[in-house]
């Protein structure tokens, strides 16, 4: 199968960053990455030289997927970049599931004290403790254009607390040391029923809203062809339609028989889905490659050749999720650029699509003749499984407005021997 590609993974600047569970898979690997706020969308040329893709990258803008923001990084506006890249919001509502964890972080301001964190109500649903501390001493940052004393905000802006025509002394800035602090809270599900968190940060009070439940699901099931791909976690599932049992082989199977057929994603409560992207690999082509030279003199002469060919994907400069018509993106924390021997295609829930049904396959031959000595060697291999199809999975979360991927890589068998 498909090893994970690099994901580009985007820091979610909010005051409190949700940590997912990953669905559990019977049939197909599945990978997931953190919820999304912004895409980046680079303009400029990609190209293959030698194998190689060479980018010329002469633009970029940062758009909040949730706002509509949009921050061109060439005018070096602040506001600009905070409005699009982060996503500050007043959590009024989590969700956990029972015997599950959440991880609340708490980030306040340089200089801003963490005065109290409690459970206001709930505490048969509930449990709390604090899971990490980072306090570090700070002082402030001087712009010699501006003539300003500041310390950076979470959101980029500028706190200044004075100007003066010159560095501050150590005397100034030993009295305006501060303490930077982050922490996180991990919330435990008891029992289903409501609970609720109160955290107060220098005097200001923030309730949350938690729902313990039972069912927290981001998926419910995915399948493919009328049979699922993942496993139910319910204790009384039988899991009998699934890819991985059909089988009477009582270890299960890693692969699929259908070229094509729909694939489905019954989501959680809290989640909606957007759009898939089904990603398969080039065809194959034979590249060549040969090489020869020769020396002759009075007392000597010497001849040397040699000729290879090899299978190898085609090679691109990448796939284009956004319809842009370039490959340099960020699109839903995935890079495009990361996908140089691939194809893509983007389907709805519960469409119809086609699986990679070429075999894997390696060919190889290298002859050389070395000043009349003849030399040879020839490798060859195919498998009965394809390349894995890998089929990325956007979903959103209701609650935060973010969106988060997840990746479910499927292996169609081309034959039984």
């Amino acid at each position: 199968m498909k090893g994970i590609k690099r994901i580009g993974a985007m820091a979610l600047a909010t005051a409190m960053i949700i940590s997912l569970a990953v669905p559990g898979s019977a049939r197909a690997a599945v990978y997931s990455t953190a919820e999304q706020v912004y895409d980046v969308d680079r303009q400029g040329t990609s190209s293959i030289e030698n194998g190689t893709v060479k980018e010329n990258v002469t633009g970029t803008i940062y758009r909040n997927r949730i706002t509509g923001a949009a921050y061109d990084a060439s005018t070096n506006n602040a506001d600009a970049e905070r409005a699009a890249k982060q996503y500050v919001q007043d959590v009024k509502k989590i969700e956990v599931g029972t015997d599950s964890y959440y991880g609340l972080s708490i980030n306040p301001e340089v200089g801003q004290t963490l005065d109290s964190v409690k459970i206001k109500s709930g505490k048969a649903n509930i449990s709390i403790k604090q899971s990490y501390k980072y306090e570090t001493t700070v002082y402030p940052s001087y712009d010699s254009k501006t003539k300003e004393v500041y310390f950076k905000k979470s959101d980029n802006t500028k706190e200044v607390i004075a100007t003066s025509e010159s560095y501050p002394t150590d005397e100034q800035l030993k009295a305006w040391k501060r303490v930077d602090t982050n922490y996180t809270y991990r919330i435990f599900g008891k029992k289903p029923g409501k609970a609720k968190i109160e955290y107060t940060v220098s005097g200001k009070k923030t309730k949350v809203n938690v729902t313990v439940s039972d069912d927290a699901r981001v998926f419910k099931a995915v399948s493919y062809a009328g049979k699922k791909l993942t496993r139910d976690n319910d204790r009384n599932a039988t899991n009998a339609n699934t890819w991985y049992t059909n089988t009477s082989n009582k270890a299960g199977i890693n692969y699929v028989t259908k070229k094509s057929g729909k694939f489905k994603a019954t989501m959680g409560k809290n989640y909606k889905f957007v759009k898939a992207f089904v990603i398969k690999s080039t065809p194959y082509e034979v590249k060549t490659d040969a090489d020869s030279h020769s020396y002759s003199s009075k007392y000597y002469s010497y001849s040397y050749s040699w000729s290879k060919s090899q299978t190898a994907r085609q090679k691109t400069t990448g796939i284009d999720l956004n319809g842009d018509g370039d490959t340099l993106d960020t699109i839903y924390g995935i890079n495009e650029n990361n996908y140089s021997e691939d194809t893509v295609q983007v389907v709805g829930n519960n469409k119809k699509i086609t699986l990679d049904t070429t075999p894997i396959k390696d060919e190889y031959t290298y002859t050389r003749n070395d000043d009349g000595l003849e030399y040879s060697t020839v490798r060859s291999s195919q498998s009965n499984m394809a390349e894995d199809t890998r089929i990325i999975v956007v979903y959103q979360n209701k609650i935060t407005k973010t969106f988060g991927t997840s990746y479910f890589d499927i292996t169609y068998r081309t034959s039984k021997n």
